[in-house]
């Protein structure tokens, strides 16, 4: 698998940590390109000008005309079209911090000509600028950047949010056996840590940890009344190495021990 960094055809950089933006570029493609199986290390938007194409990461996305797909950092995805296809790109910086479309995209995410403006004047009146090397036609191709994001941000489907909530569930619930950190949480979401618990809190209303542990405590509610496993197999199932520390978490949440509560549930 290849690393891909804003490296293109024509592109114009922004060499500013403060800047939302890493770089601008306008790229036309021959009909039946195929880019290979790859990954950025930056946010990356495609916004399609003629042609259509399709990305293949965990699903097929195709975008026409119009339509716009954000890949955030650390998707492997491959790019197919027929037909060729006109993008204009904009990656981001990676070392952004501000909460923005950069960050809340976690997944790859497609959007259609049904949920957003005509950007299409915005983006060709950008691109008569990306071949003038000056500070003028940067600050003009800033200005219009902060629009186009904004008019996106605007039209974001709130499918992130959805996703994120059925993602993290799903990631939680496949690992219920292991004592995951933050950080490792964070990372296969290619998010911060405080990014990742802010989002925790937004959808859930409480943190990781405490949502990892309700689901946990859950599991073993559920396997203490609906199966024949032993206290300590059931510990060893929702990540407890020992029978001792298993029944002391599940005394705190319930206020008895766990063969108490299967004795007082099955009565």
């Amino acid at each position: 698998m290849q690393q891909f960094t804003a490296t293109n055809s024509k592109p114009i950089f922004f060499y500013d940590e403060q800047c939302l933006f890493q770089y601008a570029e306008y790229n036309s493609r021959e009909p039946n390109v195929n880019v290979k199986c790859h990954s950025h290390n930056f946010t990356q938007i495609i916004y399609v000008l003629e042609g259509t194409l399709s990305i293949h990461a965990e699903k097929e996305y195709k975008c026409s005309k119009g339509e716009i797909a954000i890949i955030p950092p650390g998707i492997v995805h491959s790019i197919y079209s027929e037909t060729g296809y006109k993008e204009f790109l904009i990656g981001f910086n990676k070392d952004y911090s501000e909460d923005n479309i950069h960050h809340r995209t976690i997944s790859l995410t497609a959007i259609t000509k049904e949920y957003m403006p005509d950007l299409m004047p915005t983006v060709y009146d950008m691109i008569k600028w990306l071949d003038k090397f000056s500070i003028i036609a940067k600050d003009i191709i800033l200005t219009y950047l902060n629009l186009f994001i904004l008019l996106v941000a605007n039209n974001l489907s709130d499918s992130q949010s959805s996703n994120f909530v059925k993602k993290l569930s799903d990631y939680l619930d496949s690992t219920l056996d292991k004592e995951l950190s933050l950080t490792e949480i964070a990372d296969s979401f290619f998010i911060s840590v405080s990014h990742l618990q802010r989002l925790c809190h937004q959808h859930f209303g409480v943190g990781v940890k405490t949502l990892y542990n309700k689901k946990r405590y859950a599991r073993a509610c559920s396997l203490l009344t609906g199966s024949d496993m032993t206290a300590k197999e059931i510990g060893e199932a929702i990540g407890f190495s020992t029978a001792a520390n298993f029944s002391a978490f599940f005394k705190k949440h319930s206020g008895m021990t766990p063969v108490a509560y299967r004795k007082n549930n099955l009565n």
